[in-house]
């Protein structure tokens, strides 16, 4: 089974509505987008698929921006920016698109930001590794991150990573203006939901999940709304909730392989699995498939307050489809879709964020990556 976020070639990508891509790299290895970005600051360094496998990330809803997506005037599929190496998580917010640029030769990982009006790209931090960091969200301030176990913050204007958190676990969530995470220390047999302080990285213990597994800390998503944080257990394929209130923990469902991202709604909650979206009604009740697509853990999802949109990557298909799906349960469409010349290794679509104008998708080319912006 092939994994999308691997080193892709050059494959024909084409938007079989017959429109062009604007801003489509030419002859050059890397685009003029990449070749002009400007760096907003001074960086310094600082079988069956797993957990850490599986694409983890997440938006807040992001504040007004003036920006306009250049995909509102455009009426088709256009390019917002590009630049050097491989697409690794995306998030939408402040008008701009966040995105993991992986130099997979020279080891180095880089946040990057573009412009939804195609604008401007911006290097805000680097980190040395091989492998890129496991989870992104975003506000206005700043992007918080998980790598190798530690919870990071880059300021929104760039600069040198700041520790935050030692033992964190892979998923992070912006809600009620705080930041939480899963604190994971191996030497423990208790897992912990905790709220982090956003600049000191002090962190409040909500709950505790007990581990069974001696790797621990295997869990792939986190939602929070005002009362409640929901937790995809990928180890024991269960989906868990915790009482923001006294730490009550409770399993809504077990037996659930590859449990991924979760949209939370007022009355349900759907969220990725290897059965494709489920749907859980939170008035009790059993989970019940809502999509065949979004399957985990190979495809992405992201959501705004009436929709989903999948980037839809079946294996070893010719075809790929950014999918949108009314979230009250009504009728699926296909948004674009995108031919695939070698069915081994995909299309290069790694993930898709989504804003209040436009969805993104961020696209592997031969040399570079680029956000692909479209009207929704």
């Amino acid at each position: 089974m092939r994994r999308l976020w691997l080193a892709l070639p050059l494959l024909t990508f084409l938007s079989c509505k017959k429109e062009s891509v604007e801003g489509s790299p030419s002859a050059d290895p890397r685009p003029a987008q990449a070749q002009s970005a400007t760096s907003s600051t001074a960086l310094g360094s600082s079988g069956a698929p797993s957990a850490s496998q599986a694409p983890v990330a997440a938006s807040t809803a992001p504040a007004p921006s003036p920006l306009r997506c250049k995909a509102l005037d455009a009426k088709k599929l256009v390019a917002i920016g590009a630049t050097a190496g491989r697409a690794r998580l995306a998030a939408a917010a402040n008008g701009r698109v966040y995105v993991f640029a992986q130099d997979e030769s020279g080891g180095k990982v880089t946040l990057v930001s573009m412009a939804r009006d195609g604008s401007k790209v911006s290097k805000l931090g680097k980190l040395t590794a091989m492998q890129p960091p496991s989870a992104l969200v975003v506000d206005d301030q700043a992007a918080y991150l998980t790598f190798r176990g530690t919870l990071k913050r880059i300021p929104e204007s760039g600069g040198e990573p700041q520790d935050l958190m030692k033992n964190s676990g892979k998923p992070l969530a912006l809600a009620n203006g705080k930041l939480y995470a899963l604190r994971c220390d191996r030497e423990r047999k208790l897992d912990e939901l905790v709220s982090v302080n956003k600049t000191s990285g002090e962190a409040t213990v909500i709950g505790s999940i007990e581990r069974k597994s001696p790797k621990g800390c295997e869990y792939s998503a986190l939602a929070v709304n005002e009362a409640t944080a929901f937790v995809s257990d990928w180890d024991r394929r269960r989906l868990l909730a915790i009482s923001l209130g006294d730490g009550a923990l409770r399993v809504l469902v077990e037996k659930q392989p590859f449990p991924g991202r979760i949209a939370l709604a007022p009355d349900a909650l759907l969220y990725q699995s290897a059965d494709g979206i489920m749907k859980l009604p939170l008035a009790g009740g059993a989970a019940t498939r809502f999509a065949p697509v979004g399957a985990m853990p190979f495809e992405s999802m992201a959501w705004d307050d009436t929709h989903l949109y999948v980037m839809n990557t079946p294996a070893y298909s010719m075809r790929e489809m950014l999918i949108r799906i009314a979230r009250d349960g009504g009728k699926r469409e296909e948004l674009e879709y995108f031919q695939v010349s070698d069915v081994t290794r995909g299309g290069g679509n790694v993930d898709v964020a989504v804003d209040e104008q436009c969805a993104y998708i961020a696209h592997d080319g031969k040399n570079y990556l680029e956000i692909l912006a479209r009207a929704k």
